[in-house]
């Protein structure tokens, strides 16, 4: 830690900007830190600019030695752009706090320091909850649509498209998971049994490890008539581990059912209902999913005009006002999930 407690009571800028940084996104958040795991910084601009490509599944050719090379035709890609997600959100140091960092007593001064970092932490949590809501809209619908106004009575709506088939997104079926009876595993008429969907991915290279639903959808799964068939013969100690399914048809299952408070005041999961995202594996996932953050500009709070700067990553800094005497703390981050491999996973509807 390259901060003092004093230079937190101080609100210096790096700091608290240091503070910020070191908060590390809870571990609950299954699509922070299992799918978009791979940060990619760039600087200059707002404007995040990548590629999107799909697997090359050709073979290498052999060559004579001492010969020309051989030439390869490389797989096609395409390069998108959107301006980078704009997270900037502030929360009131009311007086009393203001005095608490002014104390000589220590223990003034802890709980000083205890309420600014409890406020870098609700303000970190607040911007992964939408992060963590934009990685499960892309994942279920190949999107991700961005409401830039903050007013629900005139939104401006950015809609960013990664390229990903519909067929990788589908949201309708023919095969109803929450009917015990359904073919699951065994349908061959659908082409939606539990085969069939890991093998959508596979044409462009990708073998899915990973299945991911929330519990109402788990509760399909584990009440079909033919998962339980499984449970009671021998594969029974290796399809349950850890209070989730593991391998089956090679894939793991995992119920994630973490949940977030919409403008209503309603809870809504991230994972929506009656649906299944499968993914790649963690090493093909950092790959596919990379975390693109760029630069913002921040107030200079070391100069006196405060003039505007720019700032690589997640920053904070505070601001005073003397009527009514209080500070404000901001946080401010310029970020967005792309997908750069779009049709290396799927999702799909599993009720009617």
């Amino acid at each position: 830690m390259g901060y003092t407690v004093g230079d937190l009571l101080e609100f210096k800028q790096e700091a608290l900007t240091e503070s910020i940084r070191v908060i590390r996104s809870r571990e609950s958040f299954w699509g922070l830190t299992n799918v978009f795991t791979e940060v990619r910084q760039q600087e200059g601009t707002d404007v995040t600019k990548w590629s999107i490509f799909n697997e090359n599944r050709k073979l290498g050719k052999w060559a004579v030695r001492n010969s020309p090379a051989r030439p390869m035709d490389l797989a096609g890609g395409r390069k998108l752009s959107a301006p980078l997600g704009h997270i900037f959100m502030s929360a009131t140091i009311d007086e009393d706090v203001l005095l608490l960092c002014q104390s000589p007593e220590e223990n003034a001064q802890e709980r000083a320091v205890a309420w600014i970092q409890d406020a870098q932490e609700q303000l970190v949590a607040l911007g992964d909850n939408l992060l963590e809501a934009a990685i499960w809209e892309i994942l279920l619908t190949g999107e991700l649509a961005i409401d830039q106004s903050g007013d629900p009575n005139h939104p401006i709506i950015q809609t960013i498209t990664f390229g990903i088939a519909a067929a990788h997104v589908a949201d309708n079926t023919t095969l109803d998971w929450s009917l015990p009876a359904s073919k699951i595993l065994s349908d061959t008429a659908s082409g939606e049994a539990w085969g069939d969907l890991l093998a959508i991915p596979e044409d462009d290279g990708f073998v899915i490890t990973d299945i991911v639903m929330n519990r109402l959808t788990n509760r399909y799964l584990f009440g079909n008539t033919e998962i339980q068939k499984l449970w009671s013969d021998k594969r029974r100690d290796i399809l349950i581990e850890k209070a989730n399914i593991t391998r089956l048809d090679g894939a793991d299952v995992w119920t994630y059912n973490k949940k977030y408070e919409d403008d209503a005041g309603s809870l809504q999961n991230f994972v929506i209902d009656d649906h299944i995202i499968g993914l790649p594996s963690a090493e093909d996932r950092r790959r596919v999913f990379h975390m693109m953050e760029g630069e913002t500009m921040v107030p200079d709070m070391n100069r006196p005009d405060k003039r505007l700067m720019k700032a690589m990553g997640a920053q904070s800094w505070v601001e005073y006002s003397s009527n009514p005497a209080e500070a404000r703390i901001f946080y401010k981050r310029n970020v967005m999930p792309v997908v750069r491999i779009p049709d290396a996973f799927f999702s799909r509807k599993v009720k009617l």
